[in-house]
């Protein structure tokens, strides 16, 4: 390999590596921005719990299982940042944004 193919190799070695860095950065501000989105959501979604529980009634099972998948996509996309693979996060990332949509539309949150 001459000497300018190995200079161009290394620039496109570089570029992918600083793109993939940029990638997993912005995978975790969204998971970030998804947690806190998450926190808000579960805080009025116990806070409906406690006004029912008040009135003798119960909660609707379709809550508890949004929050427990919500809950699960996050532990999840957590996990593979932590292996630095932003594209495994990103998906599971992109699942606890439907369910965080299901869950606010339900709930009346954010």
């Amino acid at each position: 390999m001459s000497r300018m193919h190995r200079i161009v190799a290394g620039l496109a070695f570089s570029a992918a590596a600083a793109g993939a860095a940029d990638n997993l950065e912005e995978t975790r501000l969204r998971y970030d921005y998804a947690s806190t989105r998450a926190a808000a959501n579960f805080r009025v979604a116990d806070h409906l719990a406690e006004r029912l529980a008040e009135q003798d009634l119960t909660k609707r099972p379709s809550l508890m299982a949004m929050r427990s998948r919500i809950e699960l996509a996050l532990e999840n996309a957590s996990g593979l940042l932590a292996k630095q693979d932003a594209a495994g996060a990103h998906e599971q990332l992109l699942r606890a944004e439907a369910w965080l949509d299901r869950l606010a539309k339900a709930i009346g949150g954010s």
